[in-house]
């Protein structure tokens, strides 16, 4: 069995247990839609220069433009969970944020956290 990276929150629960919102960007439901298709297992997310650069479970580049390193730290999140919140969430909107050093990822009402860091949980 394979580990579960990410837990959804109310949105009210991230702002009490994670902060305020410090960045945010925001995708088209259905292109984070395609994304999970791109990576059914596992879906990685960072900012870099304030933009999203988005991997798949073999750590390739499948939205942005990145040259990543072994080294590169990126947000791991099950591609289960992502799509439990965009069923959630019910929304058009997607935005992927970060609240201090927490990265979340919000849809509606609904708020995806407790990514793992990769490496080394990849």
């Amino acid at each position: 069995m394979s580990d579960i990276y990410g837990k959804l929150f109310t949105k009210e629960e991230a702002e009490r247990e994670f902060g305020p919102v410090t960045f945010s960007l925001q995708m088209n439901s259905g292109e984070v839609r395609n994304l999970i298709s791109a990576s059914p297992e596992k879906i990685m997310f960072k900012f870099v220069d304030d933009n999203l650069i988005v991997l798949n479970n073999n750590r390739q580049v499948i939205y942005g433009t990145f040259d990543v390193q072994s080294t590169d730290v990126f947000h791991n999140i099950s591609a289960s969970v992502l799509n439990d919140l965009l069923l959630q969430g019910g929304q058009d909107i997607t935005k992927f944020q970060m609240r201090g050093e927490i990265f979340s990822i919000e849809n509606g009402l609904t708020v995806l956290e407790y990514s793992e860091p990769c490496p080394p949980y990849c």
